[in-house]
C-alpha cells in the first residue's frame, strides 16, 4: 500500500518547468501516433503516409517519457506548498464573545 501512496504523492505533486515541457511534447507526440494508427487507411486514401516507426515506436517511446516526467516532482515546490498548507491548517482563534448589554428597563419603584 505504501507504494501506492508515493505514486499518488508524486502523481498530483508538482512538477519542475523542464518536465511539464517533455510532458506536453511527449503526450502529443504520443495522441498523434495513437491518432494516426487509429486513421491510418484514411490518411493513405489522401496521399498521407507517415513512416511505419513513427506509428509504433514513436507513440509508445513517447508514452513512456511522458509518464516517466509525470512522476518527476519539484520537491522544494512540493515542500513550500506543504508548508503554506500546514500553515493555513493551523487552528484559528475563536472571535471574543459578545458584550454583555445590560436590560434597559424603566425603573422600578418599590
Amino acid at each position: 500500500m505504501q507504494i501506492l501512496k508515493t505514486l499518488l504523492e508524486r502523481w498530483q505533486g508538482p512538477m519542475p518547468q523542464f518536465f511539464q515541457t517533455i510532458f506536453a511534447i511527449c503526450a502529443a507526440i504520443a495522441a498523434l501516433s495513437f491518432g494516426c494508427d487509429y486513421f491510418l487507411t484514411e490518411l493513405t486514401a489522401l496521399g498521407i503516409a507517415p513512416p511505419a516507426w513513427f506509428l509504433k515506436v514513436a507513440g509508445w517511446a513517447a508514452s513512456a517519457a511522458a509518464l516517466v516526467s509525470k512522476f518527476t516532482v519539484d520537491w522544494k515546490k512540493k515542500q513550500e506548498t506543504e508548508a503554506l498548507k500546514g500553515f493555513s491548517a493551523m487552528p484559528q482563534a475563536s472571535p471574543p464573545p459578545p458584550p454583555i448589554r445590560k436590560p434597559k428597563w424603566g425603573k422600578q419603584n418599590g
